[in-house]
Formats: structure tokens, sequence, C-alpha cells
């Protein structure tokens, strides 16, 4: 019974694997993959950009085969043959084989296709880390979400913004901080262009793609900025108050790594909310720095203090970014200046209209 059990099992296990090329026999697959292979070796070959689109398309074309009645028995039959194209491209520094192994591998429909596509995201081209971006959007490959994070570093906005859209359509959140902290850094450079600065339309489109991204994935704060520049800054605002909310409370965390931690993450998009709690929070350590000769931990202390400066310096506007060399009396000096702008500020939103 058991013997007749393990049979019916390997029977059906070999007879999923049949069905799943749709009894192609394994002759005829290995006769298209070689025909593919030699397909890419002809584009590669080739010199005309023109050619090389037509011999692509064939080899999308022939990645399925059919049926008599022209019905899709398998496909996944030009993955390797695009793939051995793209290596070659990069061995031989040729983009456009690059690009024509890039568009096939997102042009399929087998899952096979994937994983290469996935890996093309390390080239160093801006054109190809684009196409490869769009693709794992469209074809929604969410466990390239968190390399896709890593692209909203690159220097080029175009691969910036297809990687917040993607990320926003994957449902990947793990990128807003770095969206926000984006957000702020080109609001600043649209604020500081002129009116003929021809830059300003891409601040403007970056900071849109951005904050579409962002009001898709913080939960409960949505993306609506009105038509000034000064309704553009409160907007993003509610994403700058929301991130800083989330890392404010860890400064009264007792490890030093947590606070630190908690600095590094809103050093560019901290604003006027998170002051008092960051200028307490250096008071409280710059004490403990003051109180006692054999206080052990000074140097992690001074060096919260200088992380701090950072944030409390790009707020206020004032000079007094520390550094770890600064003495005890510029420390005190930069503490007494923050105190004094925060009252001035108080001051001002106490006074009557």
């Amino acid at each position: 019974m058991r013997k007749t059990l393990l049979l019916i099992l390997v029977a059906l296990a070999f007879g999923s694997q049949l069905y799943a090329q749709g009894f192609i026999p394994v002759g005829e697959q290995n006769k298209r993959k070689q025909e593919l292979q030699e397909l890419a070796k002809r584009l590669l070959d080739s010199k005309d950009t023109h050619e090389r689109m037509t011999i692509r398309k064939e080899m999308i074309e022939k990645d399925v085969i059919r049926d008599a009645g022209g019905n899709a028995q398998g496909n996944g039959f030009s993955v390797d043959a695009f793939v051995w194209l793209y290596r070659e491209g990069a061995k031989s520094k040729d983009l456009n084989a690059r690009v024509n192994a890039v568009i096939g591998l997102a042009s399929l429909t087998s899952p096979a296709a994937r994983d290469p596509l996935i890996e093309a995201l390390d080239d160093p081209n801006d054109a190809i880390q684009l196409r490869v971006i769009q693709a794992i959007d469209k074809s929604s490959i969410v466990r390239a979400g968190q390399l896709v994070v890593l692209k909203l570093r690159s220097s080029s906005p175009e691969v910036v913004a297809a990687a917040a859209k993607c990320l926003a359509d994957l449902n990947v959140a793990t990128g807003v901080g770095t969206m926000i902290e984006l957000m702020v850094q080109t609001y600043d450079k649209l604020v500081k262009a002129g009116r003929d600065d021809p830059g300003r339309s891409d601040y403007n489109r970056l900071i849109e793609v951005l904050g579409r991204a962002c009001g898709q994935l913080v939960p409960g704060v949505t993306w609506s900025p009105g038509s000034s520049l000064e309704d553009l800054g409160k907007e993003i605002g509610k994403f700058t108050l929301w991130w800083n909310q989330n890392h404010v409370g860890k400064l009264q965390d007792p490890r030093y790594e947590v606070r630190r931690e908690a600095l590094n993450n809103m050093t560019v998009t901290a604003d006027k909310n998170v002051f008092s709690p960051v200028l307490e929070a250096v008071v409280k350590e710059f004490t403990r720095l003051q109180s006692s000769e054999s206080f052990t931990e000074k140097q992690r202390a001074q060096q919260f203090i200088v992380d701090a400066s950072a944030i409390l310096s790009r707020i206020s506007g004032r000079n007094t970014t520390l550094r770890p060399t600064s003495t005890t009396q510029e420390i005190q000096a930069a503490v007494k200046e923050w105190q004094a702008w925060w009252e001035a500020q108080a001051k001002h939103l106490a006074a009557p209209e």
C-alpha cells in the first residue's frame, strides 16, 4: 500500500512538472533555448540599433512555445539568453546591449525573469536602473523593495522619483524617512532658487512624487499641497512632524545608542516642534558632563551634544554647530544662545496680534 502511494506521488510530481511546460518534449525545449541563444549572439554582434531592437522583439516572441492553435504551452525559454546578453554587455561595456537585455527581461511574464531583472538594479547606468525599477513596479515584485529603497539615494532625480513611486505602489514603508528627508532638502533648494532658475520645475516635480508616495505610506497623513511655496512648506511639515514625533521620545532613553539614533533620524527633518526636547536633552547631557571628574562617559556625552547641535543650529538658524573638540565654554555659550532664541520664539507666539 505504502509503495503504491509512493509511486502515485512520484507520478503526480512528474506529471505536474510536465504540465508546467504544457507537455513540451525536452528536446523541443532545448532546441528553442539554443535558437534564442543564437539570437542573443546575433544581437550582440550587430552594431545597428534598429536591428538589435528587431532581434530583441523576436526573442520576446519566442520566449513562449505555442501549440498548433496558438495556445501557450510554456514560457521562460529566453531568460538564459537575455541573462547572457546582459552579462556579455557588461563585460564589453556595451550599454545598448544591456538595455536590450533589461527591456527583454522586463517584457517576459515568466517568474524566472524576475531574479536577473532585480540583479540589474546594481548596474552603474541610471537609465538601466530606471527601467528596472519601473519593471519591478509594474510586475509588483515586493521582495525587491529593500533594494529599491537604496535607490532613493541616487544622484539621478528620475531614479529617485521612480523608486519613490515604486515603493508606494509596493507598500514598502522602510524608505519613508529618506523620502521625507529628500523632500526637506529639495524644498530648501526650491526656496533658494531664483525665479528664472531652470531647476525649479524639477524640484517641484520631485517634491510632488515624494509627497504622493509618503501620502500613500504614512498612516493618517495625506498629501494635498496648496498653490503657494508657503503652502508646500506646510504640507511637508505635516510629514516632518509625524516623523520626528516617532523619534523624539527616544531622547529620554538611558542608552546612548538609542538617543544618538533618534538624533540622526531627526537631523535633516527636524522642525520647531522638536527644538525644546532636543535642547532639554542637551542641557541634561551637559550637566552630566560637568557634574563629576569620575564621569566615565564624557566622550559619548560630548558626541551626543555635538550631534544635537546640528539640529538646534539648523532650526534656529544660528551658526552654533559644535565639534568633538569644542570646549566647555563653547558648549555653554551655544546652549545660552539656543535658550535665548527659544525664549524669543515663545514670546513672539504669545504676543497678541
